[in-house]
C-alpha cells in the first residue's frame, strides 16, 4: 500500500523513532513516495536543511528546525500535510534562512489520496 511512518524531525537531524507513555512522539502515518520520499517531500527539505549545516567550514551555533503537522480536526490521528521551516545560525551571527515549505500527505505528491482523516 506505500504507507510509512514520517519522523517529523528527520533521523539525520537528529530526531527518534521513538514510543514514549504510549505515544508515537514524533512519528506520523504518511504516503512513503509523496510527503517522506520523492520531489519534493519531506526528505527533499530534510536535505537542504543538512547540507546547510554541513557545507561550511564553521560550526552551526544553533539550528532552529520547525515541523508542523496540521490535522483535519480535533478527532484526526494522521495529518493532511507537513509545513517546515528552518535556520542555521553561526557562530559569528549569520544565518542561513531556508524557505518555508509544505508537502501534502498524498500519494505519489500528486495531490490526490490525501491520507489525512
Amino acid at each position: 500500500m506505500g504507507l510509512a511512518r514520517c519522523h517529523l524531525i528527520a533521523y539525520i537531524l537528529g530526531g527518534k523513532g521513538q514510543v514514549r507513555d504510549g505515544g508515537q512522539d514524533n512519528l506520523v502515518p504518511c504516503w512513503q513516495v509523496g510527503m517522506n520520499t520523492g520531489t519534493p517531500s519531506m526528505r527533499t527539505y530534510e536535505e537542504q536543511v543538512n547540507n546547510a549545516v554541513e557545507t561550511t567550514t564553521m560550526d552551526p551555533d544553533a539550528v532552529y528546525y520547525q515541523v508542523t503537522p496540521p490535522y483535519k480536526d480535533d478527532a484526526s490521528t494522521i495529518p493532511t500535510d507537513v509545513t517546515m521551516s528552518a535556520a542555521v545560525q553561526r557562530a559569528d551571527g549569520t544565518q542561513s534562512v531556508l524557505p518555508l515549505t509544505g508537502v501534502t500527505n498524498a500519494k505519489g505528491n500528486i495531490g490526490l489520496l490525501n491520507l489525512g482523516n
